[in-house]
């Protein structure tokens, strides 16, 4: 359970650092439209604004999960036997 909770947490921590660094790095480059023209760049943007918000919703629920078997886990240790 432990290793579980673990895996779940790094995995997650990805997901909403890869959502992150999409939506605040690729999303507002807008002013490399001249180069694909403003329907290409339009697509371009929706794309990248749909993939991060995927990869941020999908992360933040494994990232409290994680943490909740986490603190689960201090907690059965930490009592007495």
């Amino acid at each position: 359970m432990k290793i579980l909770g673990i895996i779940a947490l790094v995995v997650s921590a990805i997901g909403i650092g890869a959502g992150i660094y999409c939506q605040l790095e690729f999303v507002p480059k807008m002013d490399q439209a001249d180069l694909f023209g403003p329907q290409l760049h339009m697509h371009y943007v929706d794309q990248k604004i749909f993939w991060g918000s995927i990869a941020l919703f999908a992360g933040i629920p494994g990232f409290i999960l994680g943490l909740i078997a986490g603190i689960k886990k201090l907690k059965l240790v930490g009592q007495p036997h």
